[in-house]
């Protein structure tokens, strides 16, 4: 079933305004696996629990959705704060998607939170930190307007949007959210 435009934007909106061009979800995924460690057994753990790899996570993720409500409150005007969240595909997404809302005139007014489901993956190595996660984003609190404050949230919108989430970086305090790709198969957000 096609997603119609007002929600499409929303939902980019919500994920830091997930780009209309999505990227295909892989059929073998399961958001319900554990994470599963890539680093070598010789080299010293990046993270010292899996914990801390989901603290890690939380926090890029978390500055990311509120740089990306940011953007999309003020219409789309102002991304140049998403490259210190966003990096990769994520940051194209979310450029493309704020030039989309500042050409149809919409904002969105509110926040959105967010919850992590599950952890995919984690693979850290002494360069580079990649973590992966289904995530829950939360829109409920998230409305989007027209240049006249019209709401043009459709009544029977999704408040509580499945992604898969790559964040990844050199350093655990450079973690920037790399590919935000819309869960397209059962919402696990509302299990």
């Amino acid at each position: 079933m096609p997603i119609p435009r007002a929600r499409r934007l929303t939902l980019a909106a919500t994920a830091a305004a997930l780009a209309f061009t999505l990227s295909g979800c892989s059929a073998d995924a399961d958001p319900t696996s554990s994470p599963r460690p890539t680093a070598s057994d010789d080299a010293a753990p990046i993270f010292a629990s899996d914990e801390e790899a989901i603290s890690a996570f939380q926090a890029s993720y978390g500055e990311f959705l509120e740089a990306s409500v940011d953007v999309t409150n003020g219409g789309g005007a102002d991304v140049d704060g998403l490259s210190e969240v966003a990096s990769g595909q994520a940051l194209l997404d979310e450029q493309q998607a704020a030039e989309e809302l500042t050409a149809e005139g919409l904002r969105t007014k509110g926040s959105a939170s967010f919850s992590i489901h599950s952890v995919q993956e984690v693979d850290a190595t002494a360069d580079s930190i990649s973590i992966t996660a289904y995530v829950c984003d939360d829109i409920h609190a998230l409305d989007l307007i027209d240049d006249s404050g019209t709401s043009v949230v459709a009544d029977d919108r999704v408040s509580d949007v499945p992604y898969t989430v790559v964040v990844a970086g050199a350093h655990p305090a450079e973690l920037k959210v790399n590919e935000k790709v819309l869960w397209e198969r059962e919402n696990f957000c509302l299990a």
